[in-house]
């Protein structure tokens, strides 16, 4: 159970929150003001890559003869499941991160 659901969505978490932190060093290069959309962006993105990860890791499955619409569904629900609850944990990192980049941007006053 450990290795099955909760990495997954701590791996959800972790991507969430790296891609927020890049939007974030990139709206700050560029002094623009970091937006709290920047969070659900990276939830997104984080979602999106750890699906296609764990669908293409389930491939092995779907390659072997027989029957495999009975495990093609389960991997289905499972991926949508790891995604949907992964990104609601995730959002909660993603929105520290943009808080904290938005502190941050307040001490510079070049700000756009």
């Amino acid at each position: 159970m450990f290795t099955s659901y909760i990495l997954a969505i701590l791996l959800v978490m972790l991507v969430a929150s790296y891609f927020t932190s890049i939007m974030c060093r990139l709206a700050l290069w560029r002094h623009r003001r970091v937006s709290w959309g920047f969070a659900f962006l990276g939830v997104i993105a984080a979602a999106t890559i750890s699906s296609s990860f764990i669908l293409l890791d389930s491939l092995d499955i779907l390659l072997q003869p027989g029957d495999a619409r009975s495990y093609f569904a389960f991997t289905l629900l499972w991926t949508l499941g790891i995604c949907l609850v992964g990104s609601l944990f995730a959002l909660i990192p993603a929105e520290i991160l943009v808080w904290h980049y938005r502190q941050r941007s307040k001490e510079q006053d070049h700000v756009a």
